[in-house]
């Protein structure tokens, strides 16, 4: 089968960064390629990068793109330019996946022809655009929440639209760690940026009521934190201080870690493998679709304690693979301290629920998912048009 996946006009592949979409498709495109698939990526040429390049048996075509913004008419402008570029340059295929994005799909959508069938992998939760996919033949939504946004604008897509999740590396990420000794400490970890709408504030206070427990097992706290954006402000970096400092006065230098979020695969499950309850506190309800970070976590054997966020339950039951809390609920703090406390003391539990998470996305192991995902694009190719 011919597949060409056009990323968005900022993106970069393979991904210099951490960009959970941009790695997600990069993992599936070449494991396309290794069960015998043509397969093409369209991405932003960067200086440095080859215009054409075959790389781990996928096809890389890059042209100029655009860097991303927050303002919405410019956005869309550079959206439209950059699916002029890339339609020039798609190749015949079976299938053609766009990641992000408008313009691309809604041109296709009215083209097909050579470049075969339309799948389209929307990157955020906006209904507009939403209104704008008549005629594409299916839509892989990352989560419930995304379903149900496009289904609510567009209910004929309904049968077209398939939850996936985000492929993980499960074989590399759930690599048996030794069980922590009675004398070790539980390492309580946390991955994203610093900022309130994240939820760092609960989480710090719940650390300091923990901090009060005087517990009998010792625990320490690991932060990666993730890198602002080229707009992240000022006021956010002295935010970022102001945690930093507040918990090294807390736990002390031994206690507590702040680095840099990892960049390299090898780094991310150095990160992974230390942690033994992940905590993702997020307030951002109606922002956040997804968590790659969470998925990665559960995979390597830690225990998520997440917020409940609308994808979460696609993830994780209460109880069972993990632990969900309200953030915005009274006394939210106390609560996540005493749900921390139970995992850091109770050795038994946290190992069975660690063991639960783990087997529980097994199913987003790289070529599970994408045998899957051909296995839909194989029966679009074949569909009458």
């Amino acid at each position: 089968m011919r597949i060409t996946i056009v990323m968005g006009h900022a993106d970069l592949m393979p991904p210099d960064s951490g960009d959970s979409t941009a790695r997600s498709w990069n993992l599936l495109a070449t494991e396309f390629a290794k069960q015998g698939h043509e397969v093409t990526i369209l991405s932003r040429r960067w200086r440095g990068t080859p215009a054409h390049e075959l790389r781990e048996g996928v096809r890389h075509i890059r042209v100029p793109g655009f860097d991303r913004t927050w303002r919405m008419g410019k956005s869309m402008w550079r959206d439209f330019r950059w699916s002029g570029r890339t339609m020039r340059a798609i190749p015949d295929s079976d299938v053609t996946v766009t990641v992000g994005g408008l313009f691309v799909p809604l041109r296709l959508g009215y083209r097909h022809g050579r470049y075969g069938r339309i799948v389209v992998a929307p990157a955020g939760l906006s209904r507009k655009r939403f209104r704008l996919l008549k005629r594409v033949d299916s839509v892989l939504a990352i989560s419930s929440p995304v379903k149900a946004a496009i289904a609510s604008v567009m209910p004929k897509l309904t049968p077209k639209i398939h939850v996936v999740g985000f492929p993980i590396d499960w074989q590399l990420l759930s690599k048996a760690k030794p069980s922590v000794e009675a004398e070790d400490p539980v390492t309580i970890g946390y991955l994203g940026r610093l900022h309130p709408e994240k939820g760092t504030d609960v989480l710090v206070q719940a650390l300091e009521q923990l901090q009060s427990m005087c517990l009998s097992q010792p625990w320490r706290v690991v932060f990666s934190k993730a890198r602002e954006s080229s707009t992240g402000s000022t006021t956010n970096e002295t935010y970022a201080t102001a945690v930093e400092r507040r918990l090294i006065a807390l736990l002390g230098p031994d206690r507590f870690v702040l680095r840099q979020a990892p960049r390299t695969t090898e780094r991310l499950v150095a990160t992974y493998y230390e942690i033994d309850v992940f905590c993702y506190p997020s307030l951002q309800r109606t922002r956040e679709i997804y968590s790659l970070a969470v998925v990665e976590a559960m995979a390597s054997g830690a225990v998520p304690v997440v917020s409940d966020l609308p994808f979460v339950p696609d993830l994780i039951e209460n109880g069972v693979n993990g632990e969900i809390f309200d953030p915005r609920a009274p006394e939210a703090a106390d609560r996540l301290a005493r749900t921390l406390a139970r995992l850091v003391t109770d050795r038994a539990y946290r190992a069975t629920m660690s063991e639960a998470a783990r087997q529980s996305v097994y199913r987003f192991d790289v070529p599970l998912l994408a045998s899957r995902l051909l296995a839909d694009f194989a029966t679009l190719a074949l569909a009458t048009k």
